[in-house]
């Protein structure tokens, strides 16, 4: 890490502690070929894989810095810490109303990682927190502002995704139920999850059901609806 860099992002945290009622929080990996989209790297090779999924980060990246404001903080949370700077690097020349801040994902499974981040968030003065990954190209500003929408009436909000998962993941306030016990990537999780919000007493919402992108099958049926997948980063 250079110390320009580490300084920068520090004034960046500092400058979005102004407490915002809503966050958005971004989970991403970074882009490193070989650790990211495994499966579809069976179909692509390693280094397109990458790039793949380094287009549908910046992609997420970018839709959720255009919502931002100073009501609304983003926060990228990275994996792994010691990348933390280079995400920042990679991600910095997206153009955004307010700068997001960049910060570790705790480790443990995606349940620890989420609750953590969550949580912070909520500590942070957040009235409403949204979860958000990096496999579904299809997410929208409008996805993001009708979470927060839900959220002014409801505990919680899903975003379920075609193949069992999800997308996106809203609460309303702090809570460990909806990442206790759950089969996480898995066809089973957005299942488990409406189980765990409904055994809390927490009603939700849901979004419209998308695709995540994770095989080459998942690829050549997205490419056409979605051509910068094979093109220029987002």
């Amino acid at each position: 890490m250079s110390a320009s860099k580490d300084a920068e992002i520090g004034k960046v945290e500092a400058r979005n502690g102004a407490h915002p009622r809503e966050e958005i929080l971004v989970f991403l990996k970074y882009p490193e070929p070989g650790r990211v989209k495994t499966r579809l790297a069976k179909h692509l090779g390693s280094e397109e894989a990458a790039g793949v999924f380094s287009r549908m980060a910046r992609h997420s990246v970018k839709t959720v810095l255009a919502t931002c404001s100073e009501a609304r903080r983003c926060t990228i949370l990275c994996d792994p810490p010691a990348r933390l700077t280079d995400v920042a690097c990679w991600l910095e020349d997206i153009p955004a109303k307010t700068h997001p801040a960049f910060e570790a994902q705790q480790q443990g499974d995606l349940g620890a990682r989420l609750e953590a981040g969550f949580h912070r968030a909520f500590r942070r003065g957040a009235q409403r927190v949204i979860a958000v990954g990096t496999d579904c190209p299809g997410i929208t500003r409008d996805l993001l502002n009708r979470a927060f929408a839900v959220l002014e009436d409801d505990d919680a909000v899903l975003g379920p995704a075609e193949d069992g998962g999800y997308y996106l993941l809203g609460l309303a306030h702090d809570s460990s139920a909806p990442f206790v016990d759950v089969p996480w990537s898995s066809a089973r999780t957005a299942e488990t999850t409406r189980l765990r919000l409904k055994q809390a007493s927490l009603n939700h919402r849901e979004l419209p059901l998308l695709p995540d992108l994770d095989t080459g099958a998942d690829y050549e049926r997205l490419r056409p609806l979605f051509p910068w997948l094979a093109g220029p980063a987002a």
